[in-house]
């Protein structure tokens, strides 16, 4: 959290930005990819690695099985984000449904499909979708008042698909393989 909070707070100049990811990503190899944030920096985690070229890390975070990890609340048959990581049952667990370490899912929109608005009502967004390497397909849907924004991108025979719809009354600046390019209603198709 000591690095987390600072870089996405903009409070790192950028000359030292780039140690400060490097001492955070060293900090969670060394702790074998464990969540060590806590429950009010873990949101902006993943956000940070991503921003910051770290994008297979932040997948092998949300990827990872054992404890503590999310991925541990699902082997655990959990269908909800629990309170705390522990499997523990009642009274030791105050909830199994609990938003704090769910806010992560703002990552996969946001992120991981790159869905995020530039305008009230969703008039105008933007799609910058991240890779990981060990991922081969996404997709996401956001409902807005204009209608479903869907993004879906899939990697396939060497080469990267993506598939954006926008609702009528809306435009999406879509920022894929370094170029951007702003496009209006409908579906659009872009490959490389």
């Amino acid at each position: 959290a000591c690095q987390v909070f600072p870089l996405w707070l903009g409070l790192i100049p950028e000359a030292h930005a780039a140690k400060a990811v490097d001492v955070l990503v060293r900090d969670l190899a060394a702790n074998q990819y464990r969540i060590t944030t806590g429950n009010l920096c873990t949101r902006y985690l993943f956000d940070v690695l991503t921003e910051y070229g770290q994008i297979d890390c932040a997948w092998e975070l949300i990827t990872r099985e054992e404890y503590p990890s999310l991925g541990y609340m699902i082997q655990n048959e959990a269908t909800t984000i629990w309170e705390r990581f522990e499997l523990k049952k009642n009274p030791g667990m105050n909830s199994h449904n609990h938003p704090m370490y769910g806010a992560v899912d703002y990552w996969f929109y946001a992120y991981l499909c790159g869905i995020r608005p530039n305008a009230p009502g969703w008039k105008e967004f933007t799609v910058k979708p991240y890779f990981p390497s060990k991922l081969l397909s996404a997709h996401a849907q956001v409902e807005t008042p204009l209608g479903p924004i869907t993004v879906k991108w899939l990697k396939q025979y060497g080469k990267t698909q993506l598939y954006v719809s926008v609702p009528f009354g809306a435009t999406a600046r879509v920022d894929f393989n370094g170029k951007i390019q702003t496009v209006p209603c409908g579906f659009h198709h872009f490959c490389c």
